[in-house]
């Protein structure tokens, strides 16, 4: 789905995790890795986004630690 009159307000701390505002003033968070998911919180997007580096055989950057 595609969101429409959002506009990037900035970088995260994280890798590949922006700052997203639309055109009421909603802040949401967008975590990027091949294909791009919205969230409500910036730690959300972060995990979701080293999910998808393990999934594809890579070490987690941002949230989670490897055992």
């Amino acid at each position: 789905m595609a969101r429409f009159g959002v506009k990037k307000a900035g970088e995260s701390k994280y890798y590949n995790v922006y700052k997203c505002v639309d055109a009421k003033g909603i802040i949401t968070w967008q975590g990027r890795f091949k294909n791009s998911k919205w969230f409500d919180n910036e730690r959300d997007a972060a995990k979701w986004v080293d999910m998808q580096l393990i999934a594809d055989g890579k070490e987690p950057r941002n949230v989670m630690k490897r055992k």
